[in-house]
């Protein structure tokens, strides 16, 4: 204590012996140290770079195309290009009707179409008249030579019912006795020409037979 009293009885009290303890204040001199200029710069160039990286990346995720706004936006645009190009659709679709519509002489197909029936009509009538073909075919052939056979035992029976049977128009050459086997009643045998031969049958009254094994139309007599 003597020490520093004398000191300060020698040199007189100024502004550099009232120092705080403790102070940041060095050297002789006793000035405030300062911090470096440079440290307080690159913190702040760092932050402001996180910033705007920072800034960057929400701007990227934000503006996605998995962004629902993004999303309805593209498909606003997609369905009015789909409208645009529906629109040059319609009006095509509208003008083929018309296409369609010009052609107008389908009149005249349908009248030959009426006129064709007329045709099938006139073809279908050749038809009817063959089938009246066998009709006649089917008639009384009175050029057909006809066999009278005597198997009763009357005399001249043959020759009789040849002139009866001449009489109504048939063709009659042969009247002779009969050989065979004897019916129980006159019947006309027939292999062809049934029509004549059930005339003969009617004219007689006796019963017409189909027998394959006779050449044409032949009449055996009995005495029923």
């Amino acid at each position: 204590m003597s020490h520093n009293s004398t000191e300060e009885q020698q040199y007189p009290r100024d502004r550099f012996d009232d120092v705080e303890p403790y102070s940041t204040q060095q050297g002789a001199h006793r000035k405030e140290f300062a911090a470096p200029k440079g440290a307080g710069q690159l913190n702040a160039i760092i932050i402001a770079g996180g910033v705007a990286l920072a800034i960057g990346v929400g701007s990227f995720l934000w503006l996605q195309p998995s962004d629902p706004l993004n999303q309805a936006g593209s498909a606003s645009e997609e369905t009015a290009s789909e409208q645009v190009e529906d629109e040059p659709q319609d009006v095509d679709e509208t003008n083929e009707p018309e296409a369609i519509e010009e052609p107008e002489p389908t009149e005249a197909p349908e009248t030959v179409d009426l006129d064709q029936p007329d045709e099938a009509e006139e073809t279908a009538q050749p038809d009817v008249e063959e089938t009246e073909e066998p009709e006649t075919a089917d008639e009384v052939d009175y050029e057909e030579p006809i066999g009278v056979y005597n198997a009763s035992t009357i005399q001249g029976y043959a020759s009789s019912v040849a002139q009866e049977l001449g009489g109504a128009g048939f063709n009659v050459p042969v009247a002779d006795n009969w050989t065979g086997s004897i019916p129980s009643t006159t019947t006309v045998y027939f292999s062809t020409n049934e029509a004549t031969a059930i005339a003969v049958a009617e004219e007689l009254g006796a019963t017409a037979v189909y027998e394959p094994s006779v050449d044409g139309v032949l009449v055996v007599l009995t005495e029923n």
